[in-house]
């Protein structure tokens, strides 16, 4: 009887102890699905999602960082290459060009006659040579101009009522310089503008004319329309007419004018006398013909 006793408490021990196996195992299972599995799982994600962030923003970064515009080397050892990456456009400008680098000041001056006389009072004159070239950038507007050009002041009359600048010094060319003339302030330098608009339908084309250097505006312009050319490289040129309310027309410059239908994208050029950028004194070639046909999109 009692080695039967012992033998069913050693049934129960073993039992038990099968059961305190299986329930430590079973508790083991739990822990892990709950705890190491979905921790791991949640580092795994952060890892997946601090690196995709890490990827989105080096691409964003990549973006943003992409400068709106940049002048580089052009084709040939005489131009440079002005890229601007908001619009998707570039054309190529002239490193340098001859124009005003200078002024001194002088007592005689040349009649309407060419005659050498004495002038009434002491003034200052305009000297010539190469001019380093750059582009100057607002929101629509991109002028090609000198970098530093004389900037003539104090504008005084003789008794001949001609007017004199009797100072004179050299400044740094920019936008607001180019295009702001005031009593008594001459700068001289030689410019050409390129104004570049998105259009959200063809009916702006007319709309915005108003705007462009070089064309007829003003309260006497009554009413501006425009005909499209054939399509032709992906753009089409595009020819201005004007109704004047009187019949005082207004004289516009010469202009190149383009549009580009797929990129909905209005190019002006203004031409001036279309001889813009002499090469160098006394030369009749210009660099404004190789400007305009360098101008492609870049997007």
């Amino acid at each position: 009887m009692r080695r039967f006793q012992l033998q069913r408490a050693s049934t129960h021990v073993v039992v038990i102890v099968c059961l305190a196996v299986v329930l430590l195992g079973t508790l083991g299972v739990v822990f892990y699905k709950n705890f190491i599995a979905k921790n791991r799982s949640l580092a795994s994600n952060q890892d997946t999602a601090k690196n995709t962030g890490s990827s989105s923003a080096n691409k964003e970064s990549t973006s943003t960082n992409l400068p709106s515009s940049s002048i580089d080397d052009g084709d040939s050892v005489d131009m440079l290459r002005y890229t601007n990456n908001t619009y998707g456009f570039r054309f190529d400008f002239p490193k340098q060009t001859y124009g005003s680098i200078g002024c001194h000041a002088m007592n005689q001056w040349y009649d309407n006659y060419g005659n050498l006389t004495d002038a009434p009072v002491t003034l200052y004159v305009v000297d010539s040579g190469v001019a380093d070239m750059t582009v100057l950038e607002s929101t629509h507007e991109f002028t090609i101009a000198q970098k530093r050009a004389p900037l003539f002041t104090q504008s005084t009359y003789g008794t001949n009522q001609r007017q004199y600048f009797s100072a004179c010094q050299m400044v740094d060319v920019t936008q607001d310089k180019v295009k702001t003339s005031s009593t008594g302030t001459y700068l001289s330098t030689e410019y050409r503008s390129w104004q570049v608009y998105h259009v959200g339908s063809q009916d702006e084309i007319a709309t915005l004319a108003a705007k462009f250097d070089s064309l007829p505006s003003g309260s006497n312009v009554k009413k501006t329309s425009y005909t499209l050319g054939q399509l032709s490289g992906g753009r089409q040129l595009v020819t201005y007419s004007f109704e004047y309310n009187n019949t005082d027309e207004i004289d516009g410059g010469a202009t190149t004018t383009w549009y580009y239908p797929d990129k909905k994208l209005l190019v002006h050029i203004g031409l001036g006398q279309a001889l813009s950028f002499a090469k160098s004194s006394g030369s009749d070639e210009y660099y404004i013909g190789q400007i305009v046909s360098s101008f492609v999109l870049t997007k």
